[in-house]
């Protein structure tokens, strides 16, 4: 149930990340990608409810986690797969759209030329494709096991000892 959950959340993710690359909103809009954020939690409350309805209404704190996490883990590792394909083969030039948004965020800050290329040398040692999928896969594991642990504990309900 998790995996299947982690598959339909990776596939949706995927596809909504797509639609913002290719219109160039993934870089013009930063809000957008907040709806990522959405996209996971309605997959593991739907995962997490699930659960629940197989199990006469009972999930313990540590078995939500653990569907949270499972679809999590899913979701991330597709959606990492997907990006080093889409950075790789399908879209080249996104690691040098990263790079102009980078420059452009930091001449915003008022930052000088040679603070600018110093911050560049720095940050491309980490835009290769392989660097953006592990950064991520571990990003969309983090943040979705914080996720796990918050909605776990909205929607755990405890079998009682004397059932």
């Amino acid at each position: 149930m998790a995996l299947r959950y982690g598959l339909i959340c990776g596939i949706i993710s995927i596809v909504y990340s797509l639609i913002l690359n290719i219109t160039d909103l993934a870089f013009t809009n930063k809000a957008l990608s907040w709806i990522s954020f959405v996209i996971l939690i309605g997959a593991i409350v739907l995962a997490m409810r699930e659960f629940k309805r197989q199990n006469n209404n009972y999930m313990s704190y540590g078995q939500g986690l653990g569907i949270g996490t499972l679809v999590t883990t899913v979701s991330s590792l597709l959606g990492g797969i997907f990006t080093f394909i889409y950075v790789k083969f399908i879209d080249t030039g996104f690691i040098d759209k990263m790079r102009e948004m980078q420059v452009s965020e930091l001449e915003k800050r008022g930052m000088s030329d040679d603070q600018i290329e110093q911050a560049i040398s720095v940050s491309e040692k980490m835009m290769t494709p392989g660097m953006i999928v592990v950064f991520a896969v571990f990003g969309g594991l983090f943040f979705g096991f914080l996720l796990s642990l918050v909605i776990s504990a909205i929607l755990k309900r405890t079998r009682p000892e004397f059932e």
